[in-house]
């Protein structure tokens, strides 16, 4: 496990014990035994992460869609999240479409298969004469298309 996953296991460990009186052991994989018990639902509670590839909720939200996604590691689903799912894939009007994802993420929060903890965060420090700073939309960062003004 990486560093911030173990200082995430032994912070909730901790919580758990502080605030709800329960005794949690905490079992370090390595990274294919742990794939291999996410896939297997081979678990109680698990942390894992993952990086949407495009700026779109439907990038996460399609991951629970059925029960049998590879990635849906809960093997949750739910018929109206689906439905959900699927008008909004045909909608044409951008707004619509947010609204109908909207509310599968209402559907998702008030079930919670998956508990989002944190989301990482990308500081950046910048000169003025830096212009065009650009990046893509999870973060990755554009060198090509900066200025440097003189």
């Amino acid at each position: 496990p990486n560093a911030t996953d173990k200082k995430l296991a032994l912070a909730l460990q901790s919580k758990w014990k502080e605030v709800l009186g329960l005794d949690v052991q905490i079992e370090q994989l390595d990274q294919k035994t742990h794939m291999q018990k996410l896939h297997a639902k081979d678990y109680h509670i698990a942390i894992t992460s993952w990086i949407s590839q495009f700026d779109d909720p439907v990038n996460i939200l399609d991951r629970y869609r059925l029960k049998e996604t590879q990635k849906n590691y809960a093997g949750w689903e739910n018929p109206r999240y689906q439905a959900l799912l699927e008008l909004a894939a045909i909608e044409t009007d951008s707004q619509k479409r947010l609204a109908l994802l909207a509310e599968a993420e209402e559907i998702f929060g008030s079930e919670l298969p998956a508990l989002p903890l944190f989301h990482w965060a990308s500081p950046v420090l910048a000169s003025p004469r830096l212009q065009n700073i650009a990046s893509t939309p999870c973060g990755g960062i554009l060198f090509e298309k900066f200025v440097i003004e003189r």
